[in-house]
């Protein structure tokens, strides 16, 4: 736990709210505007800010990442109980839209025969961005690369693609985009939620394209994914502002940057080969069970198969 924790999390206490942030300006004008930024390392502080305090944070950021990236807006997100103050950015050559998603802990979960088992530890996010959507094919084409997806519609999440596809078309457009951790991934989704899905304790197909919604009065043969600005119009965001984390298609995720919990006979949960990694947040034909946020598949790396697309991160 960093030396400037205690500090950040003294201002969630509400007695003299004002002037202990009136105090960080006075220390913002010595030490410069990296003194907000280390306020985004903590979900629930950040929450707390003013308006006036996160902007100048956003100011800093801003200036960071550069010319490859510009400013769009930010706005307050409503999801369940939660709602977060998120700035976004675009990556001009990607035309990829980012969120700005603040730090904090996350408790990863594991599952034995669909029972959701929890890690015995939380693990702490660094704030980072993440795209608003998935890939889509329009981004995929754009940097010219072929399009092999099996539902071809430029707005449609970009799916037929293998985990090496991704790294290799990341690698390609640059300027630090990547796959995110997983730690990230489920922080990224949850937005503050601990209920089984983001937001609440049962399947919503306002927010979750997958078996059910999808299935309605189709032969099975005309099911498909779903149109990305379809649901960012429907307003059927998590509270952090992100499309389609659950459901539509499942997500590539990096190498594991954390340890898979161990069973008492000694094998772990979810063990993983060399070549494999896990996919998130369930697809256009699951079943809701594997829509939960805790939920997670596994797939050989050279797999591409229209249920699978990818999202990107990027560190600050």
């Amino acid at each position: 736990m960093d030396e400037n924790h205690w500090a950040r999390r003294s201002l969630l206490d509400p007695e003299n709210i004002a002037a202990k942030q009136k105090a960080l300006l006075a220390r913002a004008r010595i030490e410069g505007r990296g003194v907000f930024v280390d306020l985004l390392s903590d979900r629930e502080v950040w929450a707390c800010l003013s308006p006036g305090i996160q902007d100048l944070a956003i100011q800093e950021i801003r200036q960071r990442l550069g010319s490859q990236f510009e400013y769009i807006d930010t706005c307050i997100y409503k999801c369940g109980q939660h709602s977060h103050r998120i700035a976004s950015f675009q990556h001009g050559r990607s035309s990829l839209i980012f969120h700005l998603i603040p730090g904090g802990e996350v408790r990863l979960s594991f599952e034995d025969a669909l029972e959701q088992v929890e890690m015995p530890a939380t693990f702490e996010v660094k704030p980072f961005l993440m795209a608003r959507f998935p890939v889509t094919q329009a981004q995929w084409v754009a940097q010219g690369y072929y399009n092999s997806s099996h539902f071809e519609d430029p707005d449609r999440p970009m799916e037929s693609v293998s985990w090496e596809d991704c790294k290799d078309w990341l690698e390609f457009v640059g300027d630090g985009l990547r796959l995110p951790f997983e730690e990230e991934w489920e922080f990224a989704n949850r937005a503050g939620s601990t209920d089984k899905f983001f937001w609440g304790g049962s399947i919503d197909g306002q927010y979750c394209w997958y078996y059910r919604n999808c299935r309605a009065g189709l032969a099975s043969s005309l099911m498909r994914t779903q149109k990305l600005e379809e649901h960012w119009q429907s307003r059927a965001w998590n509270a952090f502002g992100l499309i389609d984390t659950l459901g539509n298609v499942q997500e590539w995720i990096e190498d594991p940057g954390v340890a898979i919990p161990i069973k008492s006979d000694g094998t772990p949960f979810h063990e993983l080969t060399e070549d494999q990694s896990f996919c998130r947040g369930g697809d256009f034909g699951s079943y809701a069970r594997y829509c939960r946020s805790a939920s997670r598949s596994s797939y050989i790396k050279d797999m591409s198969v229209s249920r699978i697309g990818f999202r990107v991160a990027r560190s600050l």
